[in-house]
């Protein structure tokens, strides 16, 4: 089989869904393929902010902070606001780590950043402090600082914007790997590739090619230039979930004299704990939460909240991704998180790292790079909103489940959670799938007819909730794949 487009994104993720969006937005025929799962890798795998990088003042950063102020407040009134939430973030400095006036200067300096938007960051007194985070370990080793983000959901905002980019008009095909690049007239304009789910072999032809990755963008490189040397370096990041200490609604964080950070937050019902920043040299795919990152994690965690929170008996569940950082000297957590562009000798753009918070804007840094030809005439900052950020429907699923579930179910789709609505002639569709979980069946049968779920572990890790609270058993797992199955057989037929 043979394809032809303007725009080929190999890769799947935040960067690579939006650069396939604003392509098919403006115009352009776009494929977007991954070798993966839409969101399979680092993009589902992040600490769920949206922030400006109170930390990357410190690295110089300041252009980075200055978008990721405006970034972070756009896209949660605006672009995903049903994806986004205020999160009030308590940081806990050491005293004496910075000068009062540096520290002073640092809290000015952000809030300048952000356009002075309110509210600004304040320091506070230990009673504030512990009305901010009940829970808070107390010690006077600590000053505080009230900083005020917003809290994402990073899978379903990858889900959003491949769905805004297959609405558009893009062809969107996860499982998908590209095998090897090839072209003429010095420009590389043919992928072969092969679809993991049938084994079946597919040629992609394409006026260019976008190489959106992450952290396996030297591997696609090499496919256009045997001879290209590495521009990434890897910094493996994990995370751990246990059960949410009561009243705690908002962040708290910590730095370490190395620079890595520490936190414990609210996500989802459960108590997201992060985060490793360890130099990675493996396969990207294999990457895992280990016992000492699970051990570092908990240890990080035990500094910042009441004893008998953080316990290794307690944990959820536990994941690793893996970042892409510039190659240069120095330990990975002062590494600043700039984004890496560059254009091959054949043409290909490739782009990996930066913040999930500043994906847009990246996009278009890539869009700015494709060949004259096929460039967009104006490239523009779109800040339409995504699939699911318009109005929900007054008492939407009052009728058909607990608040709880109903309440769940808006803050996963929005608007678009009135679609469920089409699979109530199903079976159990409103059930939950475990008893202990907010989510339901009619998620799994969307999941596999409208946001490419092919696999178990899509719906467990990234179209449902299941898989951060533990809650994957193998019963559950078998339940869920006899479900797509049969859905999946369904929807063949029709």
């Amino acid at each position: 089989a043979s394809e032809r487009f303007d725009v080929l994104v190999v890769g799947a993720g935040v960067t690579g869904a939006r650069v396939a969006y604003d392509a098919a937005r403006a115009g352009l025929q776009v494929a977007l393929v991954d070798a993966g799962d839409v969101a399979g890798g680092t993009s589902s795998a992040s600490s769920k902010l949206l922030h400006g990088g109170f930390r990357y003042l410190s690295l110089g950063s300041f252009g980075l902070v200055r978008s990721a102020q405006i970034e972070s407040r756009l896209i949660a009134t605006r672009i995903a606001p049903h994806l986004s939430r205020p999160l009030p973030v308590l940081l806990a400095i050491e005293r004496g780590r910075w000068p009062w006036w540096q520290l002073s200067g640092g809290m000015l300096l952000y809030f300048g950043l952000s356009g002075f938007r309110p509210p600004r960051p304040r320091l506070l007194d230990a009673a504030a402090a512990a009305d901010v985070v009940p829970c808070l370990r107390w010690t006077d080793d600590w000053i505080h600082v009230l900083l005020h983000e917003f809290q994402t959901d990073d899978s379903r905002l990858v889900l959003a914007t491949a769905t805004a980019a297959a609405r558009s008009g893009a062809a969107v095909a996860p499982y998908l790997q590209v095998r090897s690049l090839d072209g003429s007239n010095g420009r590389v304009d043919r992928a072969d590739a092969v679809d993991g789910l049938t084994g079946e072999h597919l040629t992609l032809r394409a006026r260019c090619v976008v190489n959106a990755t992450g952290a396996w963008v030297d591997r696609v490189r090499v496919l256009e230039d045997p001879a290209a040397s590495p521009i990434a370096r890897l910094s493996k990041g994990a995370h751990v979930t246990l059960p949410l200490p009561p009243g705690l609604t908002s962040l708290v964080a910590s730095y370490s004299s190395d620079d890595r950070t520490s936190f414990a937050a609210p996500w989802r019902g459960t108590l997201l704990l992060g985060t490793t920043d360890t130099e990675y040299d493996g396969d990207p795919r294999d990457a895992q939460a280990d016992e000492g990152d699970v051990a570092e994690v908990l240890e990080g965690g035990r500094r910042l909240l009441a004893d008998g929170l953080v316990e290794g008996d307690r944990v959820l569940s536990a994941w690793a991704g893996v970042r892409v950082l510039p190659r240069t000297d120095g330990d990975t957590a002062t590494v600043p998180r700039e984004h890496l562009l560059d254009v091959g000798p054949r043409g290909m753009v490739s782009v990996a790292g930066g913040k999930l918070t500043t994906h847009r804007r990246i996009a278009a840094d890539v869009l700015g790079l494709l060949p004259p030809e096929v460039r967009p005439r104006r490239l523009v900052l779109g800040d339409e909103p995504l699939p699911g950020a318009g109005r929900v429907q007054p008492g939407l699923f009052e009728a058909e489940l607990d608040p709880v579930t109903a309440e769940h179910l808006r803050s996963l789709y929005g608007s678009d959670a009135e679609r469920l609505l089409a699979y109530a002639d199903e079976p159990d569709a409103f059930e939950r799938i475990h008893p202990e979980a907010p989510d339901v069946w009619a998620q799994v049968l969307y999941g596999v007819d409208e946001e490419w779920a092919f696999r178990v572990d899509d719906v467990l890790r990234r179209r449902t909730t299941l898989a951060h609270r533990g809650l994957g058993t193998e019963s559950v797992r078998a339940a869920i794949e006899r479900r797509m199955a049969t859905s999946a057989a369904a929807g063949a037929v029709a």
